[in-house]
């Protein structure tokens, strides 16, 4: 996953998502290659009811990562669910 921040005339992403997405563990890394942010997933206590860690590095934008790490975990729970119906 590459992240741009709206109006930044930067053509290169701000931040990528790099790991394993289908297990929720991955990283986000500045453009410079260095990690600013992890994110792991919990285990499931209530059904239906993720649960998260996301480590965020001193002054990065922690809002942003969040919001990145909700759009990839909605991603994947679409592509799981379509798998599970086609199963």
């Amino acid at each position: 996953y590459k992240f741009f921040y709206e109006g930044d005339a930067n053509p290169f992403p701000d931040f990528k998502a790099e790991g394993s997405f289908s297990t929720r563990s991955y990283s986000f890394k500045n453009g410079f290659g260095q990690t600013i942010a992890r994110s792991s997933r919990g285990e499931e206590i209530v059904k239906d009811v993720d649960q998260y860690t996301i480590e965020v590095a001193a002054g990065v934008d922690a809002a942003a990562i969040i919001a990145c790490a909700v759009v990839i975990d909605e991603d994947h729970d679409e592509e799981d669910a379509k798998r599970e119906r086609e199963s």
